[in-house]
């Protein structure tokens, strides 16, 4: 699985991290950039220089979901909050090589980087098919993408998914440990499974926990890190899901199904 995994153009800049107040190590206060300003990165990606506006603490990971208004605000994507033909973008916090990991942010204004076009992992809530059309969920930053659509959803016009979702990978567990070490080669900053933010599936870990942040020895993923600890010790089989890998081509919201 190949996705976008860094951003070019802008030097000193992490674009994968939300720059505002109380974001601890990003060091920026105020905006570096003009709102729509657009970047590139690998992947065929074109990222947007956004405002959003977070109501409560709101954790920030890939594949988020955002409809993006004319002046550049961005909110999360729901069915109620999308009118149709706004534009859609994906949140990139935690992707790039070096700051692997999710943000969280507290009730203030932002600025991110969201990608309109390009390879980008996206967050859904039901299993999803590649080559499905996608769909608005009530889940603010998810997506659908049903076999059939669903009543009274919107239809997300350039967003598929073009991978196979989840994956496995093995790793040994510590009970009372949020560290998972993994084997060098066997995850990289591209594959499905190593995605910040998938929730993660095993023996020692309970539901719903997911990936919280990367642990790299030089350019090798060598554990991983969750968002809770883990309830028993061993080596296991992990499985990941609620995050896949998806084709967007400048989406927008478009009919009510």
């Amino acid at each position: 699985m190949t996705v976008a995994t860094f951003l070019t153009v802008n030097d000193g800049v992490n674009p994968f991290t939300a720059e505002g107040p109380a974001v601890a190590g990003s060091g920026v206060i105020v905006p570096q950039f003009r709102l729509g300003h657009v970047s590139y990165g690998d992947a065929e990606a074109e990222f947007v220089y956004c405002k959003y506006t977070s109501v409560s603490n709101q954790v920030l990971s890939p594949g988020l979901l955002f409809t993006v208004d004319d002046d550049y605000t961005a909110t999360l994507l729901t069915t109620a909050n999308s009118p149709r033909g706004s534009k859609v973008m994906v949140c990139c916090v935690g992707m790039g090589y070096g700051g692997q990991s999710v943000t969280t942010v507290t009730g203030s204004v932002y600025y991110l980087w969201l990608a309109r076009s390009g390879q980008i992992p996206v967050a859904y809530t039901t299993m999803a098919t590649a080559g499905n059309l996608a769909e608005t969920t009530a889940t603010g930053g998810a997506a659908n993408f049903p076999n059939s659509a669903t009543v009274s959803s919107k239809l997300i016009t350039g967003l598929y998914i073009t991978k196979a979702v989840g994956g496995t990978f093995t790793g040994t567990t510590t009970n009372g440990s949020k560290i998972v070490t993994v084997a060098p080669g066997q995850l990289t900053a591209e594959s499905g499974p190593s995605w910040i933010g998938s929730t993660l599936s095993a023996t020692g870990i309970a539901a719903s926990q997911t990936i919280a942040s990367l642990i790299w020895t030089g350019t090798s993923i060598t554990g991983l890190v969750l968002s809770a600890n883990a309830t028993a010790s061993g080596t296991v089989t992990i499985t990941n899901s609620l995050v896949a890998q998806a084709r967007i081509l400048w989406p927008y919201v478009d009919k009510t199904n």
